[in-house]
């Protein structure tokens, strides 16, 4: 077997008398499963990159058994490097690719192979078969440049033979990512369909290839290409190559076939023509919206007309696209912005301005910064006069609104719909009405205060109370109004008032009402008396967790520790719902007794039950219950009811 053509064509760019360079050929021995395997690497140092291949024998000769490319890095200062396992170029059955990292040091290079069942590696540089590839690469690339583009010109078989490799390679070079060696063959040809056409073929092969005879094509593959294609010396040149240069000529019908490409070929050229007609057009298209017009229709057919040229070709077309662009978009912005703003003319036109930034995003692209701020500042202008004029006429409804209780609401009222009206928008006259609003509304505020608090003792439920803030006081601003002290308090006070009523209302209809006729002669407090009374204590202690649960929601606690600290501990009691409640859920009067003398009230031992969260549940039963349930207080008559003293 003849020895891998990609070894001597990797050292076309090598460097091998560069100091301290790892380019050149590497011989050695690596270990696996305890067993010594001949090694060559063969590398390519380029600045702080390698690249290579890794390829070992398991018998004696000079054919490798297997072979993969590798890459990495080497550290120039250290001299360590490591090299990744890459693809597989000759791979023997059983075998995995690894990689590995050493240290460089003169001409060897010792280190690890990374993989479990391997050890160490040692290689040395082999300058003499080095100097042989290289000498070999030397003569490769010197033929390459010698060689002319056109078979006609060729002197010798060799000369022809690069000639159709040079016309091959352009396919690389128009598509360098393009892996000829692993990648599906109908991905390649449907890349592949220019090289036939008679701009890239007819100079180098004399004519059309659509004029060659079934005979002539059967002599150009005997004659030409197959020897070309078995010469050891030039057959790198054709690798990944030789069904692409050899099935059009050989196959009458199929894919890649004469068939199919002479009809490729004749689209190609049918594109190419509109590529050259459309390039022209662009050149001479006007600066107005016509030109324009034109333009846009070029750009959307271009992709479906220029989609089997070489990329390059599109490439080249896509910036006559730009150029045209960069040379109407001046001329075709100006008018629009120009019309636009003459039509603004109410408050829907803001919109539409805005609108128009959107809409011809590619036509600001195109034009300098110094005419891309200028268009801008025409449209801001025109957008700020037309919210002047509009916010204007919004303020002499704020004018109007009497220092009063109705005022107050009106003033709220007007502010949402101010604040939704010109969402997104911003600009001086939007700035200086919100100013003008603060300042009036902070009158109405002050005017207002007895007014807001009478309202609100007045309250008897907490939805009306909620109600009552929205309706006046319910804007994101009111609630850090330093004019609102007074009356946030006796909001907060109230509200805590009606929870508990409401608590309180609820736990004695479910629990503690089971108890009504138990009345006793004598002021003695019946059972019912001692149930209210703890279900009152434990209403308090719900109301006082609902409204720290309300700040904690609210992030109230600002730069307050302790009501941080008290937030943190309900939160994680209340697995995050930062709301916690304790019900009664059982309650026995076991027996009461007079106060000593000169203490009001009765002292009553119960026994009462909860349910709760448990993680503070001790902290109710300390107050309530402190011996797992069985309690004692004192309970003070109040005329209407009975009040337990803790």
């Amino acid at each position: 077997m003849k020895r891998l053509v990609v070894i001597w064509l990797m050292l076309c760019t090598f460097d091998i008398y560069a100091s301290e360079s790892l380019t050149g050929v590497w011989s050695g021995y690596y270990r696996c499963s305890n067993t010594p395997i001949r090694l060559d690497l063969v590398l390519d140092h380029q600045d702080a990159q390698l690249q290579g291949l890794f390829m070992f024998y398991l018998s004696s000769g000079d054919t490798p058994s297997g072979a993969y490319t590798l890459s990495g890095q080497i550290d120039e200062d250290a001299g360590t490097l490591v090299l990744e396992p890459g693809e597989w170029q000759k791979r023997p059955i059983g075998f995995t690719a690894v990689g590995l990292s050493g240290q460089h040091e003169g001409n060897q290079i010792t280190g690890t192979i990374s993989f479990n069942q391997c050890g160490n590696f040692q290689v040395t540089k082999d300058l003499e078969r080095t100097e042989g590839l290289l000498a070999q690469s030397q003569r490769s690339k010197q033929l390459w440049k010698e060689a002319p583009n056109a078979l006609a010109d060729a002197e010798n078989e060799a000369h022809r033979c690069i000639a159709i490799a040079k016309w091959a390679s352009r396919l690389k070079a128009e598509y360098p990512d393009l892996d000829l060696k692993h990648t599906p063959l109908n991905q390649i040809f449907s890349k592949a369909g220019p090289l036939f056409s008679d701009a890239d073929f007819k100079p180098v092969w004399g004519k059309s290839f659509a004029e060659y005879s079934k005979d002539e094509r059967k002599r150009i593959y005997y004659d030409i290409l197959d020897p070309c294609l078995k010469r050891r010396d030039l057959s790198g040149y054709f690798e990944g190559y030789d069904h692409i240069v050899t099935r059009p000529f050989i196959m009458e019908r199929g894919e890649f076939s004469h068939s199919e490409v002479v009809l490729r070929a004749h689209i190609t050229s049918q594109q190419r023509q509109w590529l050259h007609d459309h390039s022209s057009d662009l050149k001479q298209l006007p600066a107005n919206e016509a030109g324009y017009a034109s333009w846009e229709e070029i750009r959307a057919a271009s992709d479906e007309q220029l989609a089997d040229l070489w990329p390059s070709e599109r490439d080249e077309f896509e910036q006559s696209l730009n150029n045209a662009l960069v040379r109407l978009a001046p001329e075709v912005l100006n008018g629009r912005i120009t019309r636009a703003v003459a039509e603004a003319t109410d408050f829907a036109a803001i919109s539409r301005l805005r609108k128009l930034l959107e809409e011809n995003k590619l036509l600001f692209d195109s034009v300098t910064h110094d005419q891309l701020v200028q268009h801008r500042n025409i449209i801001a202008r025109r957008q700020e006069q037309l919210l002047g004029s509009e916010v204007s006429s919004d303020l002499e409804a704020l004018s109007g609104i009497s220092p009063d209780l109705e005022g107050l609401a009106q003033s709220t009222e007007w502010f949402r719909a101010f604040q939704s009206k010109y969402r997104g928008l911003d600009g001086a006259s939007i700035s200086q009405a919100k100013q003008k609003f603060r300042l009036q509304r902070r009158f109405l505020l002050k005017s207002t205060e007895s007014q807001l608090i009478q309202n609100v003792q007045e309250v008897d439920n907490v939805g009306r109370l909620d109600q009552l803030v929205a309706t006046y006081i319910g804007l994101p601003r009111d609630r850090s109004e330093s004019t609102l002290g007074t009356v946030w308090s006796s909001i907060d006070q109230r509200r805590q008032q009606l929870l508990s009523k409401q608590q309180k209302a609820a736990l004695n209809s479910t629990y503690c009402e089971r108890f009504r006729g138990h009345e006793k002669a004598t002021d003695e407090p019946s059972d019912r008396d001692v149930c209210v009374a703890l279900a009152t204590t434990i209403d308090q202690m719900n109301a006082g967790y609902k409204e720290l649960g309300r700040k904690c929601r609210a992030r109230e606690f600002g730069n307050n520790p302790i009501l941080a600290t008290q937030c943190m501990s309900l939160c994680v009691a209340s697995q995050g719902r930062c709301n916690l409640s304790f019900k009664m859920t059982h309650f026995e009067n076991l027996d009461c007794a007079a106060a000593q003398e000169g203490q009001p009230g009765w002292i009553c031992d119960y026994y009462v039950k909860f349910s709760g969260s448990d993680a503070l549940m001790e902290e109710v039963l300390s107050i309530i219950a402190p011996n797992g349930g069985l309690g004692q207080g004192r309970f003070i008559d109040a005329q209407d009811h009975w009040i337990h003293v803790h």
